[in-house]
């Protein structure tokens, strides 16, 4: 009767013990790989649909603050930030701005549908337009001197090129 209750006991052990080795094995390879995937969760996933918007708008940007200069080089651009809906602020102030443009900026806010990761503003300095998240973690980036080694002027990141001058960054 013992070695009966002693076998049992074992074999439940053992089970046991290999029940927690695979529900370890499985969720230790599931968070390496969601780790890497939720890294780049952020993606504008269809660029190609929106790259010509983001084109004029990077352009637009560059070009107005080419002509506009600020003090220390960094410009922001906002559409239809607070109540000010369908209004585009530079640096706090209301511009004005082509209509193509506005139906641009539109269509992009459009191509950031994450719930926790929407396009914030547009960050101009030395070339580079960032077109950056609310959260933070994430900016799609036009680079005409390289791949970006920042998520925007002052956080590191990580860079994928999309195509041409165009990259996903992330955050580091």
């Amino acid at each position: 009767m013992k070695s009966n209750l002693r076998a049992t006991v074992k074999w439940a052990v053992i089970g046991i013990i290999i029940a927690v080795l695979v529900w370890a094995t499985v969720h230790v390879g599931i968070l390496a790989i969601f780790s890497y995937i939720s890294k780049w969760a952020y993606n504008v996933e269809d660029f190609a649909d929106y790259q010509a918007d983001f084109e004029a708008v990077a352009s637009f940007c560059t070009e107005y603050s080419q002509e506009h200069p600020t003090e220390n080089g960094l410009c922001y651009f906002d559409y239809g930030y607070g109540e000010i809906s369908g209004e585009i602020l530079y640096d706090a102030e209301i511009i004005t701005v082509p209509e193509d443009i506005k139906n641009s900026f539109l269509k992009i806010r459009e191509a950031f549908p994450h719930k926790d990761a929407h396009l914030d503003n547009i960050e101009y300095y030395n070339g580079t337009v960032y077109f950056k998240t609310d959260n933070l973690l994430y900016s799609l980036v036009y680079s005409p001197e390289g791949k970006p080694k920042l998520i925007s002027r002052l956080h590191e990141g990580t860079a994928k090129r999309i195509t041409g001058d165009w990259y996903h960054v992330v955050r580091k």
